[in-house]
């Protein structure tokens, strides 16, 4: 309801505009702040998956809402400065008919996951996933083929805390950007990864209403395991007005997504992008995933 709501005070702001603003300028993500300057930015990311994790006739649905809350701040010397405050809520192995957003209910538990089913069922496969009305199940039929229990989790809380600069490596190439992350974990029940983020951002504008954006990035977990993945993402964006964006992007070679952002202000953007991932089995195996994502920045320029 609510993002419906925020949906028809865009469509109706548009309605509103008479005419063209030199004031609405296109946001591009190589951009620097200068001195006094700064950006607020809340970006809420909810990324779901559904797969059988062993089990061959019980599909398992995992939800993680991720809340990043990004500062930026200008300086006299071309260098930006910041801090992301995460805020995650994960909801692992729950079952396919609870809603997709029962992960924004913010609760904290775990309790073991079980399946109902008549009792000739439960007598003819002791070793499935389900029960007798009224019976209880011992935990050995909670076992998928590697042992592992079905286990329903909640965690929630604050997960990392993050410090960053963002700078120009080039000094004459101001479209091309780089940002360094390092996240620290704060509730390690939460996530307990420390994460080294490190984002090159380059921009190129085709003309008035069309723009490319390229993001080559290392997500390095530097604790408790060291494991490197590295990203790279492209985005096409459309401007049909000075107000409204529309993009299409993709997270090579899997994730494609569709999104819009909209200017209430000069100084105020809301944006919506939803994403899917492809079916390749050899980089995500049986899972079915995809995000919804909502975000809003505030500058003062």
């Amino acid at each position: 309801m609510r993002l419906l709501l925020l949906l028809f005070i865009g469509f109706f702001s548009i309605n509103l505009a008479a005419q063209d603003n030199d004031d609405f300028a296109f946001y591009q993500a190589s951009t620097l702040y200068k001195k006094g300057e700064f950006e607020l930015k809340a970006f809420q990311s909810l990324y779901q998956q559904d797969q059988k994790n062993g089990f061959d006739s019980y599909t398992t649905r995992s939800s993680y809402f991720s809340s990043f809350n990004q500062f930026l701040f200008g300086t006299d010397k071309r260098l930006n400065y910041g801090f992301d405050v995460v805020f995650k809520s994960n909801l692992i192995d729950a079952t396919l008919d609870q809603s997709r957003f029962e992960v924004l209910k913010f609760s904290q538990k775990e309790h073991f996951q079980l399946l109902d089913c008549t009792e000739e069922r439960a007598a003819n496969s002791p070793n499935s996933l389900c029960r007798a009305a009224g019976e209880l199940v011992e935990q050995d039929t909670l076992r998928n083929y590697n042992g592992d229990v079905l286990l329903t989790r909640n965690q929630i809380g604050l997960s990392h805390f993050g410090p960053k600069i963002k700078f120009h490596p080039v000094k004459k190439w101001t479209n091309v950007t780089l940002q360094q992350t390092l996240y620290i974990p704060i509730q390690k029940h939460v996530d307990g990864q420390t994460v080294s983020f490190t984002q090159l951002f380059i921009d190129k504008k085709l003309n008035d209403k069309n723009f490319l954006f390229i993001e080559a990035s290392l997500w390095t977990t530097v604790a408790p395991d060291f494991r490197v993945l590295p990203l790279i993402k492209g985005f096409y964006s459309f401007l049909p007005t000075e107000r409204w964006t529309v993009y299409a992007m993709t997270t090579l070679p899997v994730e494609l997504g569709l999104g819009t952002k909209y200017r209430l202000t000069p100084d105020l953007e809301l944006e919506f992008l939803y994403t899917k991932y492809l079916p390749i089995e050899k980089i995500l195996g049986d899972r079915n995933a995809l995000t919804f994502n909502v975000g809003v920045r505030w500058t003062k320029l």
